[in-house]
């Protein structure tokens, strides 16, 4: 894979959304540099960072689509089965404990690839048109978290433990595939937002 780099053509029409794909490309380009040094313990620590900054981004993206009434139930469920997919590929990767085949390294990358450049340039164009409409530092709503704000992934993984992850994983995949089931939200995103939101409370307790 060639790395990604930030282009004008890329902005999003948002100063906090445009930063944080410049952050997630940086992120997949160390992940990329990993696989091709097939560098196992380098690449869990570049998945675990790029898991991290995916879900706030995701969840920063869909409260600025919710604040500017955009329906965005199809990048949900997007959204949601990306980062299944980044947590089954990181825990593959740590279950073969340094030992992967040429096959696994292509899958990783190209999955990675595709993943980004869609992102990027095909699910940003609907909400880059109506944020032409406002400016580029709109932020109005007052939850969005910066990017980097906390780290989310020990909240994530103690949701998805057990078998419980095991029977969400197809769920999630076949909803993505299903169109009767758009607007609707299954319970991990229930789960994981009053995870998010309990620590939140704890932050703003504790003075930070």
């Amino acid at each position: 894979m060639t790395e990604f780099k930030w282009i004008a053509k890329l902005n999003i029409g948002n100063a906090l959304l445009d930063a944080e794909h410049k952050k997630l490309i940086d992120m997949v380009n160390s992940a990329e540099r990993a696989i091709r040094a097939r560098d196992s313990d380098v690449l869990l620590q570049a998945l675990n960072l790029l898991i991290d900054c995916v879900c706030l981004h995701f969840e920063n993206e869909e409260k600025i689509a919710m604040a500017i009434n955009l329906s965005f139930s199809e990048h949900e469920r997007e959204h949601q089965y990306v980062k299944n997919e980044l947590l089954n590929m990181r825990d593959k990767l740590a279950n073969m404990n340094g030992r992967w085949s040429e096959s696994a390294a292509e899958n990783y990358s190209y999955f990675l690839s595709e993943w980004l450049n869609a992102h990027l340039i095909e699910e940003s164009k609907i909400i880059k048109q109506v944020l032409q409409n406002y400016p580029y530092n709109f932020d109005s709503v007052s939850e969005i978290l910066p990017l980097g704000a906390f780290c989310v992934r020990e909240s994530i993984e103690s949701e998805l433990k057990g078998t419980a992850r095991h029977n969400m994983i197809p769920r999630f995949i076949a909803d993505r595939r299903n169109s009767s089931l758009v607007g609707t939200q299954g319970p991990w995103m229930t789960i994981r937002g009053q995870i998010i939101s309990d620590r939140r409370n704890a932050i703003r307790r504790s003075g930070g």
